[in-house]
């Protein structure tokens, strides 16, 4: 049931939206390349390059956020959604964390502290 809201893209996100990224992943991977061969070679033009693919990577970056922004917008209840899933697993794990921290200390800490205790008492009786 899960997986079928997912087995296309997002209503008004299409997939073609995604092509632009592996073109530039395409293209870095080559400016990429091609910079490693100019550096090996001692051309001075590898630094250009390299700082070519650098550019076309920032690019894919602000591409990402501005699909980052759409997908929000066209699929703003499964957003809501996750939120409160993620609100609930967080109050959960919090309340589980403080009874564990509460469990240890009582039963471990108590232990240890009965413990030297004890042995305060033992070196106490052996120093008189």
């Amino acid at each position: 049931m899960i997986l079928a809201q997912f087995e296309s893209a997002p209503e008004g996100l299409s997939s073609g939206y995604f092509t632009p990224l592996v073109f530039g992943a395409l293209l870095y991977t080559a400016l990429f390349m091609a910079g490693r061969v100019l550096e090996g070679r001692g051309d001075p033009r590898s630094e250009a390059v390299a700082d070519i693919g650098f550019v076309v990577m920032l690019l894919s970056g602000v591409y990402v956020a501005i699909l980052a922004v759409v997908a929000v917008a066209s699929e703003m209840d499964l957003i809501w959604d996750m939120v409160r899933i993620l609100f609930v697993v967080m109050l959960f794990f919090g309340v589980l964390i403080l009874l564990l921290l509460a469990v240890f200390e009582r039963g471990i800490g108590g232990i240890s502290r009965a413990r030297q205790g004890r042995q305060s008492a033992d070196t106490g009786s052996t120093t008189k």
